[in-house]
């Protein structure tokens, strides 16, 4: 009951940006901006709904190299209950190995109402900040 309840507030905050235009009716910004927020936040302190946010990426890191894979899986969950504006089936995330190899992520999405495909980067820092930046 709970989940239900973050998904429809989710899913009013989207309507009201639609409608009102938050962001300059800047859909792509609005997206970044939330999985911004949505990948920023620790799981487990959101006290309405403890699968928000990434889990603790300190431990991921400890089991370099699946930790890209782990980190994937985790990215994929959040966007798929939280991000009501992306078609589910539409989300690919690619890893990407950096120089200092921790992983990186290039995601590509697709939004329902526009049927637009949007990409982002999302840098992950070891003390857990992501950092999404529009790519491509």
């Amino acid at each position: 009951m709970e989940r239900e309840s973050l998904s429809t507030a989710t899913a009013m905050a989207s309507l009201f940006e639609q409608l009102f235009c938050v962001d300059g009716g800047n859909i792509k910004q609005s997206i970044q901006r939330h999985l911004s927020l949505l990948f920023n936040t620790h799981k487990g302190s959101v006290p309405y709904d403890l699968n928000y946010g990434m889990p603790d990426l300190l431990e991921h890191y400890k089991h370099l190299p699946q930790a890209g894979y782990l980190i994937k899986e985790a990215m994929l969950f959040l966007i798929k209950h939280y991000e009501p504006r992306v078609l589910a089936n539409e989300i690919h995330i690619t890893i990407i190995t950096r120089e200092d190899g921790l992983p990186s992520f290039k995601l590509n999405l697709t939004v329902k109402s526009q049927e637009e495909q949007f990409q982002y980067m999302a840098n992950f820092k070891p003390q857990g900040q992501c950092e999404l930046i529009e790519y491509g």
